[in-house]
């Protein structure tokens, strides 16, 4: 993005910064600060490490969904079996409404 960009052209507040959805939430406070990736390009890797996370938003999702992999599978066998049941009672439901209207339609 050009307005992270740390080149001297850039004369931009947000020079060699990244954006704050990047950073950790280190404070204990609910307020997150948008200049906590302020300067985070001119760092060393480690002590950006403190300040931001390293990884993408895929990458970060794709790690969580590996560590939690069997937590994520019951939930959907969960979501399955909840969803097969209700489909089970609603066919009686609608098979029990059919009976009765054919029962009240007789001549």
């Amino acid at each position: 993005m050009r307005y992270f960009n740390c080149s001297t052209a850039n004369p931009g507040f947000e020079r060699c910064s990244v954006p704050y959805s990047c950073c950790k939430n280190a404070s204990s406070s609910r307020l997150v600060s948008v200049f906590c990736g302020r300067n985070v390009l001119n760092m060393t890797e480690s002590d950006a490490w403190y300040l931001v996370h390293r990884t993408n938003c895929p990458d970060s999702a794709r790690s969580f969904i590996k560590q939690h992999v069997m937590i994520a599978a019951g939930v959907c066998l969960a979501l399955v079996v909840v969803l097969a049941f209700a489909d089970l009672v609603t066919n009686a439901i609608i098979d029990e409404i059919k009976a009765i209207r054919r029962f009240y339609n007789q001549p």
